[in-house]
């Protein structure tokens, strides 16, 4: 049972007022008449107003307790009168919801396609009781049992994984891996890039939806190859294949520290935008008309999701690792009108350098670098001028 708070009404606040005046008069009735109360029938004093007014005349009592008890017993019979009217319920200081009722999911209005800006964790995966959560199945079908939209019931799946998952920091960095396959990752809640997959694709197998196991490369904050491979997902929905990548959606390392930080910047995430960062072993899995090959993918800028889904478009240059005289000029189009800033870091250095002051219009970012050498350009936006820039990506130079 849950209790909600319900508004009194004026109504209702009368009623209140009348059944405490009503129960301080009757105490003071009780004890001013307990040696005529043996004389009086106690079932007939109660199942009669008629009866109850006669009683004034066999007990002593001062005339103002008699007009009280005369206004509230009047006042309570006027909501008697008018409570049907009104509908209004009354002593409804709390109102109590069947479990019915309470088990009803609300619907879940989130868009179905990427970016998924401002959207939380699916409902039925914050609220799922222990009792749903015995086995990958339970889970499965607890979801698409309540979510009928298959786009959501993707998002719920992935949503269950990135939050009930936990990335295992200690297995990467002694580089041993224990078991990552489904039933493993579900019974620990731990896993690496493949386990994450890996449970995506069984619960995907459960709810009716054909999700792929897809493995391959990826890119670094600065664009280079990680050389560890790398595991993520294609999901089949409505007859069309999208991208997603629970393990990057769950977190992000900090250094040799994982941060876990709910995100769906890969969830049904563009293939444009996936190929910035994920190189599927198979070229048909990076979804494109026209598959990159291995060098057209490492000389991309580094661009990250939050590039595309901030609204920008990059004009130039096209591609990363590129050598200048001593000049950086990139060109950006700002369609959502977002604050931009950049930075330069020399490889090797930890010293940052500000390479424009932030701004708003179409972005023209041009800077000196400092110094001969390989150097690294950093870009990043936000909504209000003196905001927190997220990190959007970035391109190599070399002087």
């Amino acid at each position: 049972m849950s209790i909600k708070l319900l508004a009194l009404s004026q109504y209702q606040v009368l009623v209140g007022v009348s059944f405490f005046c009503l129960f301080i008069i009757g105490i003071k009735l009780i004890l001013s008449s307990k040696n005529n109360m043996n004389n009086l029938n106690h079932q007939v004093v109660f199942s009669s107003p008629i009866k109850i007014l006669g009683l004034f005349k066999s007990i002593k009592i001062r005339r103002t307790q008699k007009k009280i008890f005369a206004i509230s017993l009047a006042l309570l019979t006027c909501f008697a009168v008018l409570s049907p009217l009104t509908s209004f319920k009354a002593f409804a200081g709390y109102s109590r919801f069947p479990d019915s009722l309470q088990r009803q999911t609300p619907t879940f209005q989130a868009q179905k396609n990427w970016p998924w800006e401002g959207t939380n964790i699916h409902p039925l995966v914050t609220r799922m009781p222990l009792a749903a959560e015995t086995s990958i199945a339970a889970v499965a079908q607890y979801i698409t049992q309540r979510e009928s939209d298959p786009f959501l019931v993707v998002k719920a799946l992935h949503d269950y994984v990135v939050t009930r998952v936990e990335y295992d920091m200690a297995a990467y960095k002694r580089k041993y891996y224990p078991p990552q396959d489904a039933q493993t990752v579900f019974r620990t809640g731990k896993a690496v890039c493949s386990g994450y997959a890996r449970l995506m694709q069984a619960l995907g197998e459960v709810a009716g939806i054909e999700v792929a196991y897809i493995t391959g490369d990826y890119r670094d904050l600065t664009g280079g190859l990680s050389g560890e491979g790398h595991a993520w997902n294609g999901v089949k929905i409505n007859g069309k294949w999208y991208l997603v990548d629970a393990t990057w959606d769950t977190g992000y390392l900090n250094g040799s520290e994982y941060i876990k930080q709910y995100r769906t910047n890969y969830l049904l995430a563009p293939p444009d935008v996936m190929s910035m960062t994920h190189f599927p072993t198979d070229p048909a899995w990076q979804l494109l008309p026209r598959p990159l090959s291995r060098p057209e993918f490492i000389r991309q800028p580094a661009l990250q999701p939050d590039f595309f889904a901030e609204g920008f478009r990059l004009i130039a240059p096209k591609r990363s690792n590129i050598r200048v005289q001593n000049k950086v000029a990139i060109q950006v189009e700002n369609s959502k009108n977002r604050w931009m800033m950049a930075e330069v870091v020399p490889q090797g250095s930890r010293q940052t350098f500000l390479c424009s002051p932030p701004t708003r219009q179409t972005s023209n970012i041009s800077c000196s670098l400092p110094g001969s050498g390989n150097h690294e350009v950093r870009l990043f936006s936000s909504r209000d001028e003196y905001g927190t820039y997220k990190y959007l990506g970035g391109f190599r130079f070399t002087t």
